[in-house]
């Protein structure tokens, strides 16, 4: 059902852009559909019609979500061109900047990951994007197996995703009642994928039964590419 309502939604923004093709609101959240549901190439041609619309409000947000595509799949050149340069001050600017940082992350720069989100975590005024923050230090420390700075940056947001990555720093911290209780509240949430690393971990941590144990780097690689479809 929740696939269902995924697929409803998506329907409904073709129609819209069918009837309005310049309406790049309706593009722009089309686009972050697809890039939520892991559709990549189609979430890139859908943000190109909104990058492509001169003088819109959604041309920057679609450049930096763009980015963080690219820096999903790799392509971290790709993705770097489309970030701006300067100090942060809007929303996108911030979350080019989480973009930046998780760039750092994936290419194995943990330490200038971590400096750089705990930096934004002290100087970011937008309480809503302090989360991307958050799950990306998360990320950081797992990977670092600094457990216990793990979880304390958990935070207090209750996103499916946050609530994921909960089983992983709760589970590699022992703490496995925590990491029971996360895996129980975020039970059919979210899209395909992180429906899939939710389940994995579960597996990891014995919260359920399953032969099939995933590598950590694994975990690492799709922990870092939820993140990066979620935040832009």
């Amino acid at each position: 059902k929740h696939m269902e309502r995924f697929d409803d939604a998506l329907q409904a923004y073709d129609g819209i852009v069918a009837e309005f093709p310049y309406n790049v609101f309706a593009w722009s959240a089309r686009a972050d559909l697809l890039k939520e549901l892991g559709h990549l190439h189609s979430a890139i041609e859908a943000y190109d019609k909104v990058i492509e619309r001169p003088w819109n409000p959604k041309k920057q947000g679609a450049q930096v979500a763009k980015a963080a595509i690219f820096a999903a799949m790799g392509r971290w050149g790709d993705a770097e061109r489309l970030l701006p340069k300067g100090e942060p001050r809007t929303r996108d600017d911030w979350i080019a900047l989480h973009v930046r940082g998780m760039i750092l992350l994936r290419s194995g720069r943990l330490s200038d990951s971590v400096a750089l989100f705990e930096k934004a975590l002290n100087e970011i005024p937008f309480a809503n994007e302090r989360k991307y923050f958050e799950s990306a230090l998360v990320v950081a420390n797992l990977r670092l197996k600094r457990f216990g700075e793990a979880v304390r940056a958990l935070g207090q947001d209750q996103s499916p995703l946050m609530n994921v990555l909960r089983i992983h720093a709760f589970g590699a911290a022992k703490r496995i009642e925590d990491a029971r209780a996360a895996y129980d509240s975020s039970e059919g949430h979210g899209p395909p994928a992180l429906v899939e690393l939710r389940n994995a971990l579960a597996v990891q941590f014995g919260l359920r039964s399953g032969a099939r144990r995933r590598g950590w780097t694994w975990f690492f690689e799709q922990e870092c590419r939820a993140i990066l479809l979620t935040a832009a």
